[in-house]
């Protein structure tokens, strides 16, 4: 199960060439745990091909990063407005994506290998709506063969 990222950004000789961001999930990371912090870990795979730049790595993710950014690429969509954002917890990804009234969306993101290290790798690109249903399906797959397990517990303030 793979969501794709597709768009364009000015090559070397100005003219517009193809990118690609791949997040592919795996596996879980901990399939006989059945909690909300151990058991929406899964192993994914990212891969973007960009004009100059191939990155292909291993990472760890959460399923509920990827719902959130299901729900906000759905407003996203379905507005033609705000921004939808793919974060990990341990920084192997950030993606963001900013769409105006056209219809155009502003990518923007950083690849850390490993994660949470000084290696990065960060990238612009153009896109438009007309990808994101494809994107909220492939979303919806991913979440349907790994969803979230349990609720983000709720912290109660200590007392004094």
């Amino acid at each position: 199960m793979k969501v794709l990222i597709r768009g364009t950004c000015e090559g070397p000789s100005g003219i517009p060439e193809n990118v690609c961001l791949s997040v592919e999930v795996l596996r879980r990371s901990h399939p006989d745990c059945h909690d909300f912090w151990d058991g929406n870990w899964v192993d994914a795979a990212i891969e973007l091909q960009i004009p100059g730049f191939t990155a292909a790595y291993k990472c760890s993710m959460r399923t509920d990063e990827f719902e959130q950014f299901h729900q906000k690429l759905d407003f996203m969509h379905r507005c033609l407005k705000g921004t939808a954002a793919l974060v990990t917890m341990e920084d192997g990804i950030a993606l963001d994506g900013e769409i105006n009234g056209r219809g155009a969306i502003a990518w923007e993101g950083c690849l850390r290998y490993p994660c949470g290290s000084f290696s990065e790798l960060k990238f612009r690109f153009d896109s438009d709506q007309s990808y994101i249903p494809e994107m909220l399906s492939e979303l919806e797959a991913i979440l349907e063969a790994f969803p979230v397990i349990g609720k983000r517990p709720v912290t109660r303030p200590e007392r004094p």
